[in-house]
């Protein structure tokens, strides 16, 4: 089927057999760490205590307090975090998803996962066509984790763009993925690729569950260089 260009409303609410979002998931603590980092860096402690409370979620995280990285936290405290967030700074919320993808890049060089970076590829577009390595890694330091996967794919109407392809059990965070893509490209590889988000739709997952599918396009600057990029199987986790 062809892709969905979803323009929907945030916070993304349930969908499942019934048409509704169902937001079962949990995520580790690292991923809200690095949402709360970002706030408190760019804006200050005084502002992430006003997005904290306007996200109403004193059960899982009381004032002063910071997300522990190896504890689970259900999705619906990163998507009212994010919301609370958009709301309290009155930003785009594909911007703030985006600066949260480049805060976990900077969070993987502070806890000391940069040489994960490095080992992904010598090229951005082998990087890409390898991103579920990193996450097969952070697999074994958090069993259970629930990550994207992705499969890269040169574009057949373009020899200078690749087709990224994202799969996940979460709905309306791909936007975090531009930041990421950003964030690497710039700080690892010095290049600056022009990445467009071309759609989304949902797809069955062993005829059971809702799985998120999103599609970027990634056209490379003609003046940096550009290396073949191989498909990789796809593996939705």
């Amino acid at each position: 089927p062809g892709l969905l260009f979803s323009a929907g409303s945030w916070p993304p609410v349930s969908c499942g057999n019934d048409g509704r979002l169902q937001l079962l998931v949990a995520m580790f603590g690292f991923v809200n760490q690095a949402l709360q980092h970002l706030i408190t860096r760019e804006f200050g402690k005084e502002k992430w205590e006003q997005i904290r409370c306007a996200a109403e979620i004193d059960g899982d995280l009381r004032q002063g307090e910071e997300f522990l990285i190896r504890k689970l936290y259900a999705d619906e405290v990163t998507y009212r975090l994010v919301s609370a967030a958009q709301r309290t700074l009155d930003a785009d919320i594909s911007r703030v998803l985006q600066k949260f993808g480049e805060q976990f890049i900077h969070w993987c060089h502070e806890f000391g996962y940069d040489h994960l970076l490095t080992l992904l590829g010598g090229n951005l577009l082998e990087f890409l066509s390898n991103l579920d390595a990193l996450h097969d890694h952070l697999a074994n330091e958090y069993p259970g984790m629930r990550a994207p996967s992705f499969r890269c794919q040169p574009d057949p109407n373009d020899p200078s763009s690749v087709l990224l392809h994202y799969y996940s059990e979460r709905w309306g965070l791909h936007d975090i993925v531009i930041g990421i893509i950003e964030s690497v490209a710039k700080d690892e590889y010095e290049q600056s690729p022009e990445i467009t988000f071309e759609g989304s739709e949902h797809l069955p997952k062993n005829g059971m569950t809702e799985c998120y599918h999103a599609m970027f396009r990634i056209k490379m600057n003609p003046d940096e260089g550009q290396d073949e990029v191989k498909s990789v199987s796809l593996c939705v986790q």
